[in-house]
């Protein structure tokens, strides 16, 4: 998808950070708005984090808890 790859290249450029881009071209690659808003957000999100964190960042364990998140909310949507 070429579209993708623009919208990463894009949103990367305008300072969101490439692993919140790539997450949320992932999970939301299909609808582009909603792909860009939620990689600002995770941006948002994280430079929050940072800032409260006092021993580094916090950007990998959040990733991690919010992947775990996924992987449940997938699962249990499966079942239903």
């Amino acid at each position: 998808m070429l579209y993708c790859r623009r919208l990463e290249q894009l949103l990367v450029d305008s300072g969101s950070p490439v692993e919140a881009v790539r997450a949320a071209l992932r999970e939301r690659g299909t609808n582009p708005a909603l792909a860009a808003s939620t990689a600002r957000e995770i941006k948002v999100s994280t430079q929050a984090v940072n800032m409260c964190c006092q021993e580094g960042p916090a950007y990998p364990a959040l990733v991690a808890s919010t992947a775990r998140e996924m992987r449940v909310g997938q699962g249990i949507s499966a079942l239903l």
